[in-house]
């Protein structure tokens, strides 16, 4: 069954706890272990393709999207 999350997501807060797993369980208790390692499995084998993914969710702050769709986003000053 799906979980909505992007193995990015997963991942880039697997690495954000130091790649603890107990950590990550309690990011996401949703989560088998099974689908945690399956997560794991596809970042060591498409490392290259989910790093440019977490980049590109860094690299969107509100200031990115407004400047990308105006009118979408109210910054508040």
């Amino acid at each position: 069954m799906g979980t909505g999350l992007g193995v990015w997501e997963i991942m880039r807060d697997y690495l954000a706890v130091g790649e603890r797993e107990d950590r990550l369980r309690e990011i996401f208790p949703q989560l088998s272990p099974a689908q945690i390692a399956a997560a794991r499995n596809y970042f060591l084998r498409f490392r290259e393709e989910t790093q440019e993914r977490m980049v590109a969710d860094a690299a969107l702050t509100a200031e990115a999207v407004a400047a990308r769709y105006p009118g979408l986003v109210r910054i508040a000053e």
